[in-house]
């Protein structure tokens, strides 16, 4: 008997093993294999050729070991860069946050023809890669878009233009980011609404709330963790985005995304390239840190 409970309790094990390999394989194979190359370039200037030998490599690594890149984020550029990044990543976090829960409760607390559709194809937006929401901008808001041909065939002026400049600016950046992200903070916090038994706020009311302050005491606090979990992807996306700056703002708005591409493929500074990417992975995986420690604390 006890025999059989020894092989059952190894076989569980061994079942256990092989599913935690097969789930934890391909990701230090494709994400912490990765992050460590990209770790130790940071470390060595790219210029030097390392060693072939296990041994030779450790001491190769000790005696060129520096964090003179690290400490190149400080040069005005570079620095400039960093604010932008999270300039466009909190202005966008706030905005889109603010004006996703207003849709998402309006569309959860009002249902009317074409609701349902219309919180469905909320999404759309967010799927659709970046380039082509850029794209969209421009044929809208360019100078020859459709909201300025319009304006000369409704005034019959062939020359009107629209003062309001929206390419290569900071604010037409700022609202392609915005218009990304909308989509996403209500499409996740309207899951978050549907969850939610229509009874609390209903009760509230009844014990004398008016409907707004039912929704500020009652649902609004029930919405946080969608709230928490749309903005900290907002955040992370937003300051890891490379097409969106470089297509609306140019090289004159650029983000540490930018910086790394540019540093990677532009001047061939794999040691500089990585020590940015290592500062940006690190941002990302704070935030990422920091969310699931606020749902670990709510639960």
């Amino acid at each position: 008997m006890s025999a059989n409970l020894f092989f059952s309790r190894k076989l569980t094990f061994m079942r256990s093993a092989l599913w935690f390999a097969i789930v934890a394989a391909p990701f230090a194979l494709f994400a912490i294999y990765p992050l460590l190359v990209v770790l130790k370039a940071s470390f060595i200037p790219s210029d030097l050729m390392a060693p072939k030998g296990f041994f030779d490599k450790i001491h190769f690594f000790l005696t060129n070991f520096t964090l003179k890149f690290y400490g190149k984020i400080l040069i005005p550029r570079y620095l400039h860069e960093f604010n932008n990044t999270l300039i466009f990543a909190g202005l966008n976090t706030v905005v889109s946050l603010f004006v996703g829960t207003v849709l998402a409760i309006y569309l959860h607390q009002r249902k009317f023809w074409g609701s349902r559709l219309l919180s469905s194809l909320l999404i759309i937006p967010y799927i659709i890669p970046n380039y082509i929401l850029v794209i969209a901008v421009m044929a809208f808001t360019g100078n020859n878009g459709l909201i300025n041909m319009a304006l000369r065939w409704a005034l019959g002026n062939p020359d009107f233009a629209l003062p309001l400049k929206i390419m290569h600016t900071y604010h037409g950046v700022l609202l392609v980011f915005i218009f990304h992200g909308i989509p996403l903070s209500a499409f996740i916090i309207s899951a978050v609404l549907a969850s939610i038994d229509k009874s609390y706020m209903e009760a509230a009311v009844g014990l004398g709330a008016s409907p707004l302050k039912a929704i500020f005491r009652v649902v609004l606090p029930l919405t946080v963790p969608g709230i928490i979990a749309a903005g900290s992807i907002i955040f992370s996306q937003t300051m890891c985005n490379y097409v969106i700056v470089v297509l609306m703002g140019g090289t004159s708005y650029a983000n540490l995304a930018v910086e790394i591409f540019n540093q990677y493929f532009g001047y061939d500074t794999f040691d500089f390239a990585s020590a940015l990417s290592v500062i940006l992975s690190a941002m990302t995986m704070t935030i990422m840190y920091v969310y699931f420690a606020l749902i670990r604390k709510r639960a």
